[in-house]
């Protein structure tokens, strides 16, 4: 009988420590390839190793996955996915076969019914077996995938490790800028670190110990998307949050060729800023290009070595008895006028420096998209302002275009799209405008043949450049603008609170509505608007002997008078004061003196506060 005190558990056969002992002993390779699953007709069972033979299977099927544990790789997890329209029976007993179809481990569970649908209580079953075996080196872990089931966190794990190998990784919390511990929680860029950041460690003494990892109070291990050679690939990118030096910045790995996670010496670089526009770059510190041939005569850069090169072969190159005066004469073509013909030709011939051209002159027209030192003829300029061209991209094929399509100062995409479509660019590096006019509900991706592209939205227009390997958006030259002379900008509307430009004329009158809502008029007869609404005025007047006195206030209350004080501002006599509100503007001011009731109107100066709205 089942109860708390009863023992499940997996051992090896007989034939399965055998078979074991031989694929350690020769190298060779050990197969699981089925599990079966059994009632042991209605039994407790106990796994015993000299079992060939469930006690009664009930169905034998292949393995769904076959890995070994995470955490202890002596440990091997077989599993099993029993459909939702198979059962009927209880599951006591699971057995292991390998490639030959021999029973290698056996194991016993709790009893579980496996119903069926006809039941009316159907579902799909996860049977698991782990298995200690005391070397996982020989067991080969494979599985058909063709006649077996998924579960959901196989599809998971499988999902978030192809995840994980993809260049562009998750964001970081800050950079390292030197060589530091990889342990503790420490203060990087002036940021202090919690358990669980992500950090770029880019700066180690030691390169192959640069990577993304997770900052912890112990010692730190890789990020799981950056943990293997396969995750860890060249051009990998990551972006940093934050950090005094570091913040808003994104890296590349420049590693190039297979990488072996920890032995091959990781080199990040900021590409923050981008790569070198192709028209007119200014280069800093020391640019290096390839040393075109000898002899080339066309628009390759000239760099010191092959300027070196051809000064040192015309010296070469020159006659040996040139210093003779008839074969000197004879280089001269016996112009006895030699030195006035030179000069003459001289005087017809353009300065290389600011050259003066007159009458109509004429130069090789560049190619469209040409971005060097080359002279821009007017047919030049006007394809290059107007060389506006329609591409079809309709349909579901891929395009590609030509160098001259590529060329075009603006290339706008139109068709109906039927599926995700991708432009190809040449792998030059250059730069695009595309517009993208197409329809249909499908993504426009331009890109190199082998390298990574951008997406264009449809509707929009996208600049991109291309590095000769990658398609990258080309970055905004308004990026924190430094104005000068007298720019202006339309004035926002009242009450405007969003990132709209201020202008001058929109914080005067913002300042005039917000004097207007505190005003005041501090004199003897004054107010005071609060920020409530609540207006108080004060003042003095004479009483008049004869009757009530009529106040004008100094404003009108924009509601109602809500209260009206008096009092008598004479110390000798024994007097009283009374007021009332008449109107929003006006109040009624009375005083009355003397000892014998009923006490007489009199004449005195009263004090009065006035609150309302």
């Amino acid at each position: 009988m089942i109860d708390q005190n009863s023992q499940f558990f997996a051992i090896l056969t007989a034939v399965g420590e055998a078979k074991q002992a031989n694929a350690d002993a020769l190298g060779v390779p050990w197969t699981f390839a089925q599990m079966g699953v059994g009632d042991a007709n209605g039994t407790d069972p106990m796994p015993d190793r000299l079992q060939k033979t469930l006690i009664n299977e009930r169905r034998r099927a292949p393995l769904n996955q076959l890995k070994t544990d995470p955490n202890n790789p002596s440990i091997i997890i077989a599993e099993q996915v029993i459909p939702e329209n198979v059962g009927g029976w209880w599951i006591r007993e699971i057995g292991l076969y390998d490639a030959a179809g021999d029973l290698v481990a056996i194991a016993n569970c709790a009893p579980s019914f496996k119903p069926l649908l006809s039941q009316g209580s159907g579902r799909t079953q996860v049977v698991r077996m782990n298995l200690i075996v005391s070397s996982t080196a020989n067991v080969e872990l494979k599985i058909d995938p063709s006649v077996v089931l998924a579960t959901r966190s196989y599809v998971d794990a499988k999902v978030l490790e192809e995840i994980y190998k993809l260049d562009s990784k998750q964001s970081v919390r800050v950079a390292t800028t030197a060589n530091i511990v990889l342990s503790g929680l420490l203060t990087l860029d002036t940021i202090v670190l919690v358990a669980g950041d992500r950090v770029l460690v880019k700066n180690q003494a030691a390169a192959k110990d640069n990577g993304l990892y997770v900052a912890a109070a112990g010692a730190w291990a890789r990020a799981t998307d950056a943990d293997t050679s396969a995750k860890v690939t060249p051009a990998l990118l990551v972006s940093v949050e934050q950090g005094t030096t570091q913040a808003d910045t994104r890296w590349q790995l420049i590693t190039d060729g297979a990488i072996v996670l920890g032995t091959t010496a990781l080199t990040f670089q900021n590409i923050t800023q981008g790569f070198a526009t192709i028209n007119s770059p200014a280069f800093t510190g020391n640019p290096t290009a390839p040393t075109a041939a000898v002899g080339d005569n066309d628009t390759s850069i000239a760099n010191t070595a092959f300027v070196q090169a051809a000064i040192a072969a015309l010296v070469a190159s020159s006659p040996a008895a040139l210093d003779t005066l008839s074969e000197l004469a004879a280089a001269l073509g016996d112009d006895p006028n030699f030195a006035t013909t030179v000069t003459n030709a001289l005087a017809l011939k353009a300065t290389l420096a600011s050259p003066t051209l007159t009458g109509d002159p004429k130069a090789p027209t560049p190619a469209a998209g040409d971005s060097d030192t080359s002279i821009a003829t007017t047919a030049y300029v006007q394809n290059a302002i107007n060389g506006a061209i329609n591409v079809s991209i309709a349909g579901t094929g891929n395009v590609s275009l030509t160098a001259a399509q590529a060329g075009a100062s603006t290339i706008n995409l139109t068709g109906v799209l039927t599926g995700n479509k991708t432009v190809t660019v040449p792998s030059a590096a250059g730069r695009y405008l595309f517009i993208n006019s197409s329809t249909g509900k499908f993504t426009v991706t331009v890109k190199t043949a082998a390298g990574a592209g951008q997406l264009i939205t449809q509707g929009q227009s996208s600049l991109m450049v291309c590095d000769g390997a990658n398609v990258l958006l080309q970055q905004t030259d308004f990026i924190s603008p430094v104005l000068s002379g007298n720019p202006t900008a339309p004035t926002p509307a009242v009450g405007a609170n969003d990132l709209s430009v201020a202008t001058a004329a929109f914080v005067q009158r913002a300042l005039s509505n917000l004097q207007d809502q505190f005003g005041s008029g501090l004199l003897p007869s004054g107010y005071q608007r609060l920020s409530s609404g609540l207006i108080l005025q004060w003042g003095s007047v004479s009483s008049l002997a004869s009757g009530p006195v009529t106040v004008t206030l100094p404003i009108a209350f924009d509601t109602a008078a809500l209260r009206v004080y008096s009092t008598t501002e004479d110390t000798a006599n024994p007097n009283v004061s009374g007021a009332r509100a008449l109107s929003k503007t006006q109040i009624s001011v009375s005083a009355w003196g003397g000892t014998i009731a009923p006490l007489p109107r009199t004449a005195t100066t009263v004090g009065w506060l006035a609150i309302g709205d």
